[in-house]
């Protein structure tokens, strides 16, 4: 053992480079570095803005925090390193406990750890009820599938976050959480969107939301169409379609055909006339729908091949053939193809 001890240690001749290694085979590898220099000065850094964040706006904090997250993940290839270290920090007492615990819960919910980021939440809570953190307990339910404890908690943080740009996200996300049950939720999401002076966008957003729990009437009321081109077809298809499951024929044509005349491209134009058909047959009146093409200044090509088969349809072939015969003689068919 000597022996090769010494042919290895024979072509060193650094006697520091040589106390060194016996000093590693006498006293086994060197003790993990902590703090700092263990997570490095990157992971550091965005440390130091995720504690000073927390503390402030949450956006901001949120946006610290995914920094932090990457940074780590892209120097470590993991982040519960860098998790365990906040936890030995403020167990320690080096640094602020609460910004500590407080980037701590939100890299767990970062990471995915649903379960431990609610009981890091509630242990926040526990020491101090903050709405921010109210906030995050309630989405965290949410995120866990605890339904009802979720809807409760949203209640329990709606009041703070009343008059902020945070108030039709929870109201949404409570209408939605009650669904068909709730009836209470659904009023309150219509009477936030019917304030005056609301933002169109977050009105027509709880304008969908209400839609999907059933309430098309409502959703139909609160929608503000808006736009040109195809987003403006988009939308009043959308309208459309709520009109036809409130079983309103009358708003749903009107809506169809407005959507037709916006239609850009030909499917659209073909989706269009469908709806439209669609809602004329709901109250029985293809013949108003004939009318309002024999009305009409000019059609585009889909809209008159509706409209023929339509007077087929209705047994009126003579008019059928005639205005057929019409297109046929102006895009220049020969008589026999007509």
């Amino acid at each position: 053992m000597a022996c090769a001890l010494h042919r290895v240690l024979r072509p060193l001749r650094s006697a520091g480079l040589i106390a060194g290694l016996l000093s590693s085979v006498v006293a086994g590898p060197l003790p993990a570095q902590e703090g700092a220099a263990a997570l490095g000065p990157e992971v550091e850094a965005g440390l130091d803005r995720a504690l000073a964040a927390v503390s402030g706006d949450a956006a901001a904090a949120d946006e610290a925090v995914e920094q932090l997250w990457r940074s780590a993940a892209a120097a470590r290839g993991e982040v519960d390193s860098l998790v365990d270290e906040l936890q030995s920090r403020a167990e320690a007492g080096r640094g602020d406990p609460r910004a500590l615990k407080e980037v701590r819960a939100l890299l767990l919910r970062r990471r995915g750890s649903l379960a431990a980021a609610l009981t890091a939440v509630e242990e926040l809570l526990e020491e101090q009820e903050e709405p921010g953190w109210l906030l995050q307990r309630a989405r965290l339910l949410d995120a866990t599938g605890r339904r009802e404890d979720a809807l409760e908690a949203y209640r329990a943080a709606m009041p703070s976050f009343e008059g902020t740009e945070s108030e039709v996200d929870l109201r949404l996300r409570m209408a939605l959480l009650g669904m068909a049950a709730d009836e209470e939720s659904k009023d309150a999401l219509v009477e936030f969107a019917r304030q005056e002076g609301l933002d169109p966008e977050l009105s027509n957003r709880a304008a969908v939301v209400l839609a999907l729990l059933g309430r098309p009437k409502q959703a139909i009321e609160l929608f503000v169409v808006d736009g040109e081109g195809t987003e403006l077809f988009r939308q009043q298809i959308r309208v459309t379609e709520w009109a036809l499951k409130a079983e309103d024929a009358a708003l749903a044509k009107d809506w169809a055909w407005k959507a037709r005349q916006s239609a850009q491209l030909d499917r659209d134009r073909y989706y269009a006339l469908t709806v439209l058909v669609q809602a004329h047959r709901m109250d029985d009146s293809l013949d108003e729908l004939l009318e309002r093409f024999a009305a009409a200044e000019s059609l585009d090509g889909p809209s008159r091949g509706v409209w023929i088969a339509l007077l087929r349809e209705t047994g009126r072939f003579d008019e059928a053939v005639a205005l057929f015969s019409g297109d046929a003689e102006a895009l220049g068919f020969p008589t026999e193809l007509r």
